[in-house]
């Protein structure tokens, strides 16, 4: 059986399309995701522990389909050899990066409060310490993706 290949220009040509449908496909994740993300935090009654704790808690628990739509961003652009778009999508991943620091931040100071809250109720007091464990792993995971993409947008050349 003979393999019949498309020419190069109309293979290309899908390519880019698929690329650019995986563009679309990302802008969309990013959106949605941000949405749910942008409601956790309204309205921020900061200097709440307990809001404090649910808002960040939601933000990380969230945050997968973003992460996965700016990956799909990063991916086309650079499959496409969007360059400056890549570096766009690096920097604001970057910027996530430093958003995210600063949540650990808050996170260390208002997980001991959250725990002491529970401590007399051995049940809720399990959960708790599963629900920040979560939180502990996803921060690092997220941390070490947007870097990790980060550098990679950077490094696309032009």
């Amino acid at each position: 059986m003979k393999l019949i290949t498309p020419p190069d220009n109309v293979r290309d040509a899908s390519l880019l399309n698929a690329w650019r449908l995986l563009y679309w496909i990302g802008f969309a994740f990013v959106v949605m995701g941000g949405t749910d993300i942008t409601l956790a935090w309204y309205p921020a009654p900061f200097g709440n522990p307990e809001w404090e704790f649910g808002a960040i808690s939601a933000t990380l628990n969230g945050l997968a389909l973003p992460t996965l739509g700016f990956y799909l961003l990063l991916c086309s652009a650079v499959a496409r050899r969007e360059h400056v778009a890549a570096r766009v999508v690096a920097t604001v991943m970057v910027v996530i990066v430093a958003g995210l620091l600063s949540l650990a931040l808050i996170y260390g100071n208002v997980a001991p409060l959250a725990l002491n809250s529970v401590a007399d109720n051995r049940d809720v007091s399990a959960g708790m310490k599963k629900a920040i464990l979560k939180a502990t792993m996803l921060m690092i995971v997220y941390i070490a993706l947007f870097v990790a993409g980060g550098i990679q947008g950077w490094r696309s050349r032009e």
